[in-house]
């Protein structure tokens, strides 16, 4: 999708050229049929791209709140983070058996195998190092 940017590169397409390529103006309305429509599918790629478009429009979130609820605890999408800080950004009573859930909940999907939750981590070592003594300070 051309709205989406890598490292050191740009978007390939606008916003208003992406939302004339499904016949919509609205690009929050665009992303919220996208996103219906990728969990339907349980398509995560597709969910990734309903993400994308929603940043791109800077449309409310507050459309999404239902459907964005129903999919975080979905194992099969990407996009747990952005779903909490979506939630994260409507400060609705709503959301917080949600925002609760992802407090002590490690999805299954490879990028969660790069970050443990902080408990299962070592914590680190809050002493001194050795070259950092009184003695040694100015």
């Amino acid at each position: 999708m051309g709205l989406a940017v890598g490292p050191g590169e740009g978007p390939t397409r606008t916003l208003d050229e992406v939302l004339a390529h499904f016949g919509e103006s609205d690009g929050g309305a665009q992303a919220l049929r996208l996103l219906r429509d990728a969990m339907e599918r349980r398509d995560a790629d597709d969910v990734e791209m309903a993400s994308i478009v929603h940043g791109a429009a800077d449309a409310s979130v507050e459309e999404f709140l239902e459907p964005l609820i129903e999919l975080f605890p979905a194992e099969w999408h990407r996009e747990h983070e952005d779903i909490v800080s979506m939630l994260g950004e409507l400060h609705s009573p709503k959301t917080v058996p949600t925002l609760v859930e992802a407090t002590r909940w490690v999805p299954e999907h490879p990028a969660a195998s790069m970050i443990a939750p902080w408990p299962m981590r070592a914590a680190p070592s809050l002493s001194p190092s050795p070259r950092m003594t009184t003695s040694s300070r100015p």
